[in-house]
């Protein structure tokens, strides 16, 4: 007969006591200890420990747990700890173990704090307390970083989203840095690098047209076997040596540690031989029974039989040294800074290695030279076709063509030549003309065309092609951080076109609209999950706000695609702060139904467009 199910009334905890759950194929009641979630730090470093085994077994891969992989933690957990855990709990607990990593991460990059030795953070309660809102877990950091850091790393390093990557336009931002003219030759010397390069996408990429063809060569420069085997031996001398240098110093430190807790320990015996010697009526107003403790302390057998005896033999003893005819217990004397010393010293002989590296390097110097001047590769033929800047100027002469080519016309291109010239230091060197490298950029970016296609094209070197892209890009940015901002900062008139009937006075106190947007990506294998977004491709989620004449006044980009809307605004709140321009009282910004309706934030009703 079917029992009868209990009814559970708000604050009852019976329906979770007696829940039976199934683990290792055997149906289990829980107790109440076993139901409630219990993570102290030693069940968090187990729980770890297990998510990190399911991870080499393959039952978690890039971030998503199998159900066997669920299943194996349950019971490994229950082994390990005798808690009997659900999938809820454990989720929480991962979530919650996730956004510790993150808040870590940021900890790492945040300046202006005190730091220890291990560099976690030092601040007062204040601090942690605004900083920690709505992720009271957190908290745990003021003491240090967790002992379970290392396999944090492994379980949220490439799968969790920390918002590092988030960039917007603004003259406190740094522009991205690029490289010196003088690493181009190593670009092209070095080309093995470039195999990382993202492959082409769309359909204007599947074939090269006769415009983009040309005769240039680009031969490959493979390092020489020598070379190979040096740069992997020096990889493993240098691990070995780092290894080396912990465990001599982990040595050091453990042997300091004990001679500190042996004084430690010395001193506190002398102390307690003080106060028996005090409770015999031994003072240091009696100065020749005080001289005779201190002999006393000098016999390490006479301690002893003296802390086994009773007031009155000790003070019979104290009085026997006291005697002027009783000389104190001569011993060696003690030398813990001269060992000290020669720990040192023995240390410092073993971790010398100067020698060992002098000749690495130098036989990694040796096989160098032949593979860089006399295995060099063949120089770049030109084709006799029309050279990079030759292209450009051809496409410029003709309307049509430039704007095919540019997504501009000639007027504009010139126009925003001239401008970054003047203003935002683009400037033309040795090997290349601004020109040739506005035109390289445009037309990478409008068609959109690949590094090698350009390589192909221009009839430069991947170097070369890398330094003229970042050159243009780094104008973009900062071009972009003197426009991407809101005419009126302060909001003080409302915009013309709000007084058509239709919209006043419903939007009299609008002052713009923000949206979100994903823009397709390719990225790394190992940035694949972060970047995957509902639609299964690979996007960076952006929030963007304009005015009513369609004018951006703030972008934030750079999130990836597995990040929900909310959370790229709630960055625009905090992180960004001081570029985003909060709406004053009373005016509001129209937001998506994906946002929040707040003071200030007007979205839809739910189930409206």
């Amino acid at each position: 007969m079917a029992a009868e199910p209990e009814s559970e009334t708000p604050g009852s905890e019976t329906g979770a006591s007696v829940r039976g759950r199934r683990c290792g194929g055997r149906r289990r009641v829980a107790q109440d200890d076993n139901d409630r979630a219990s993570w102290t730090p030693e069940h968090t470093k187990t729980f770890c420990e297990i998510y990190c085994s399911q991870i080499d077994n393959g039952n978690c891969v890039r971030g998503v747990m199998s159900k066997s992989g669920w299943k194996e933690v349950t019971e490994h957990f229950y082994a390990a700890t005798g808690l009997l855990h659900d999938n809820e709990q454990f989720g929480n607990k991962l979530r919650n173990l996730k956004i510790l990593w993150q808040f870590i991460q940021k900890l790492k990059k945040a300046s202006g704090l005190g730091r220890r030795a291990d560099g976690s953070v030092v601040a007062i309660d204040l601090w942690w307390n605004q900083n920690t809102q709505g992720k009271s877990h957190c908290k745990i950091l003021k003491q240090g970083w967790p002992h379970y850091m290392d396999e944090l790393e492994r379980m949220f390093l490439g799968v969790a989203v920390d918002g590092s990557t988030s960039f917007v336009p603004s003259q406190q931002n740094p522009v991205v840095d690029i490289p010196s003219e003088g690493e181009e030759e190593s670009e092209e010397e070095h080309d093995e690098e470039d195999l990382l390069t993202p492959l082409s996408i769309g359909s204007k990429r599947t074939c090269s047209t006769q415009s983009t063809r040309s005769t240039a060569t680009s031969p490959k420069k493979v390092e020489s076997p020598a070379v190979r085997a040096m740069v992997s031996q020096m990889k493993d001398f240098n691990v070995n040596h780092k290894d080396r240098t912990a465990v001599m110093e982990g040595f050091l430190s453990r042997r300091r540690k004990d001679r500190e807790e042996e004084k430690a320990e010395k001193m506190a015996l002398y102390d307690r031989i003080q106060t028996l010697a005090r409770e015999c009526g031994v003072t240091e107003q009696n100065t020749n029974l005080w001289v005779g403790v201190l002999k006393l302390m000098k016999d390490a057998d006479a301690v002893a039989f003296f802390l086994l005896s009773n007031p009155d033999g000790r003070r019979g003893l104290i009085e026997h040294y006291a005697r002027d005819d009783v000389a104190a217990p001569t011993r060696a004397v003690d030398s813990d800074e001269s060992e000290d010393e020669f720990d040192e010293f023995i240390i410092s002989n073993l971790l010398d290695d100067s020698e060992d590296v002098a000749f690495m390097y130098g036989t990694l110097q040796f096989a160098m030279h032949p593979n860089k001047y006399c295995n060099r590769a063949e120089y770049r033929e030109v084709g006799l076709g029309m050279s990079g800047l030759e292209w450009v100027g051809r496409k410029l002469a003709n309307r049509k063509a430039c704007y095919n080519m540019f997504r501009m016309t000639p007027n504009v291109f010139y126009r925003l030549h001239d401008l970054w010239v003047q203003n935002y230091g683009l400037k033309s060197s040795a090997k290349s003309s601004s020109l040739e490298a506005l035109g390289m950029f445009l037309w990478m970016v409008g068609a959109p065309q690949s590094v090698r296609q350009a390589e192909d094209r221009f009839e430069r070197s991947l170097g070369t092609v890398h330094n003229m892209f970042y050159k243009v890009l780094k104008c973009v940015v900062t071009l972009a951080a003197d426009i991407i901002k809101p005419k009126d900062p302060q909001f003080t008139t409302m915009h013309p076109r709000l007084n058509h009937r239709r919209f006043y006075p419903f939007f009299k106190h609008c002052i713009g609209a923000i949206d979100g947007t994903h823009i397709p990506v390719v990225v790394p294998k190992e940035l694949f999950v972060q970047h995957l977004c509902r639609k299964s491709i690979t996007t960076q989620n952006v929030i963007a706000c304009c005015d009513f004449d369609m004018i951006f006044t703030f972008v934030l980009a750079g999130w990836p695609g597995s990040v929900h809307d909310m959370r790229v605004f709630n960055g625009a709140m905090t992180t960004y702060n001081h570029v985003f321009r909060h709406p004053p009282e009373g005016k509001y910004y129209l937001v998506d139904s994906g946002y929040p309706n707040r003071l200030g934030y007007l979205a839809p009703y739910r189930g409206t467009k």
